[in-house]
């Protein structure tokens, strides 16, 4: 009886496990020609139990990354583009046709230039998907950490501000709660943000929030030792192959 009872007790915690709390929500990675940090976001998500990876990539042609897409196929679903669609690929149609064939009524987007936070709770899809629905907001994303290792000379082209100058208006507007998160009113795009179809846009404005706190993540490329992280080369392939659709022309990374 009690060998049985030890057997049922494993096979409970290894479904808790497989589950990890998070429900089936797909993540769509958009990648173009960033090798290292696509396969470091990767590693970090297979991280987590049962989660849908998919890579959107928009024909990158840097030749590691093409690689290790092809080796990574069988982890994870790539969505090869035929062009570079730009980081707003997930909003064309072709995209939101596959998404709604999936039958999900929430997915998250996300570059794939991210650190996640080592403290972020195992269960943290399930958390930002009850908060969109608590808070009918929809995006519910998460925050960029500026406050540790941010190079501050490079500038914001349009208004010459620096990033931390720049993303400081994202944490001005708190939004008080009662279950112990951080959490603030502002805009978010593809910073690792769950998007809920339940809710749109409304009137024009953003309906979203960022969560801090245990959540707050990483924008590398904002770091003062940034190209220390990549391999010889990769930044100058990526710099050399900018175009409009990246985010190239508003920062000055170089």
């Amino acid at each position: 009886m009690a060998q049985t009872r030890k057997k049922k007790q494993r096979r409970v915690r290894k479904r808790r496990i497989q589950r990890g709390g998070n429900p089936s929500i797909p993540i769509f990675i958009i990648s173009w020609n960033q090798y290292t940090y696509l396969k470091d976001l990767v590693e970090q998500l297979l991280e987590y139990p049962k989660l849908q990876i998919y890579i959107i990539d928009n024909q990158s042609t840097y030749e590691p990354l093409v690689k290790y897409l092809n080796e990574i196929d069988s982890r994870v679903k790539v969505l090869r583009q035929d062009v570079n669609h730009g980081h707003k690929v997930y909003e064309m149609e072709h995209i939101l046709k596959f998404i709604d064939e999936l039958g999900v009524t929430k997915y998250i987007v996300t570059d794939p230039d991210l650190k996640l936070n080592s403290k972020m709770p195992r269960d943290f899809i399930d958390r930002l998907s009850k908060l969109s629905d608590k808070y009918k907001k929809n995006k519910v994303g998460l925050a960029l950490d500026i406050t540790r290792n941010i190079d501050l000379t490079r500038k914001l082209d349009d208004t010459n501000q620096s990033f931390a100058d720049n993303e400081r208006q994202y944490w001005l507007k708190p939004i008080e709660n009662t279950e112990g998160y951080e959490l603030y009113d502002a805009p978010i795009d593809t910073t690792f943000a769950l998007i809920n179809k339940s809710y749109r846009i409304i009137g024009g404005l953003h309906n979203s929030i960022r969560v801090a706190g245990d959540f707050t993540c990483v924008h590398r490329p904002w770091l003062i030792d940034f190209k220390d992280e990549l391999i010889p080369g990769e930044h100058e392939f990526y710099i050399g192959n900018g175009n409009k659709s990246t985010t190239l022309n508003r920062w000055r990374i170089t």
